[in-house]
């Protein structure tokens, strides 16, 4: 198939443009945004949502979903929380991580052995989960009296634990993506489950793969967010279902599979938490963000279809001939 370099440069870039236009735009209407407390604050946000956003893009990019990683990142806050008066604080976070790895690897086996797809699998284990989470906590908010771990998180303004922990497991998977035999497998399945299983890729086990990793780094991210609030509620991660799935969209990762940029996730989920904590400081409500950041999903979904259908027309031409 043809390539359209300027094409692949805009969509590669477009979302540091985009990030830089909305950190401009938020700098001159809430005079608030750029002071350090709310930086510092901002990223402290948007670093809960970077770890499920890379297991995310990781998923896309193989050409499937999983929309348990919402529900998995409420179990591993719950579990860090519940666990921790008897096991510590790391006994729980391990027990979280343990369970969150299960059950990806679960969604990548009912999709690979069992020949589920995606969407329905995950979404079957969306809902086995929330039923478990209730069950669980009961429905009510699950809370600990050890502030220690709290009060190590939130230290450090820019640099806080959680924004190091989560910016340094997006360079990690990144360079796993773009440069090692894993990552470039993972793409190639992708893009072409044919050419990949020709070319003797183990494309069942990168699936798996995807999948436990996916599970592993939404309960990685549920654990801190629990450990970050020393507390956990039935519904914790229902707020990183639409940023994480539009940001890893806006990112530049294809939603047919074969492409993706963790770097590009992280920028989209920076971008659309300085929407909405833009819009907080202007004093606009969760209605109001709620529909802007679906609106922005909305937009990248239909450009992505349109240059889908444009790629799918221009097959088999000369793209320097067309005009």
């Amino acid at each position: 198939m043809p390539r359209n370099p300027v094409g692949d440069a805009f969509r590669r870039y477009a979302v540091y443009g985009l990030l830089v236009l909305v950190f401009g735009t938020m700098s001159v209407l809430a005079p608030r945004f750029l002071t350090l407390d709310n930086q510092s604050a901002l990223l402290k946000t948007a670093s809960l949502h970077v770890l499920p956003a890379i297991g995310f893009t990781l998923v896309l990019a193989l050409g499937q979903l999983d929309l348990s990683f919402a529900t998995v990142m409420t179990l591993g806050g719950m579990l860090t929380i519940g666990l921790e008066p008897r096991h510590g604080w790391i006994g729980s976070i391990a027990a979280a991580l343990a369970c969150g790895l299960g059950i990806g690897a679960i969604n990548g086996l009912l999709v690979t052995k069992a020949k589920v797809n995606s969407f329905i699998a995950t979404l079957g284990t969306l809902t086995i989960i929330q039923g478990v989470v209730n069950i669980y906590c009961g429905g009510n908010t699950l809370n600990v009296d050890d502030y220690g771990v709290y009060q190590w998180l939130d230290q450090g303004g820019l640099i806080a634990p959680p924004v190091l922990i989560a910016f340094a497991a997006a360079a990690l998977f990144e360079v796993v993506l773009q440069r090692t035999r894993f990552g470039l497998n993972l793409q190639l399945t992708g893009g072409n489950p044919a050419a990949a299983w020709a070319a003797g890729i183990g494309t069942g086990a990168a699936t798996v793969a995807a999948f436990a990793l996916s599970g592993l780094l939404a309960a990685a991210g549920g654990a801190l967010a629990a450990a970050k609030n020393i507390s956990a509620t039935p519904k914790m991660g229902n707020e990183s279902l639409m940023l994480v799935i539009a940001a890893v969209i806006v990112g530049g990762t294809s939603m047919k599979g074969g492409k993706g940029s963790i770097v590009g996730s992280v920028g989209a989920v920076l971008t659309l938490c300085a929407i909405t904590n833009g819009l907080s400081l202007l004093g606009l409500g969760q209605e109001t963000m709620s529909i802007v950041n679906g609106a922005v999903l909305a937009v990248l979904v239909l450009a992505e279809a349109i240059a889908t259908n444009r790629r799918e027309r221009m097959k088999g031409q000369r793209a320097e001939l067309l005009g």
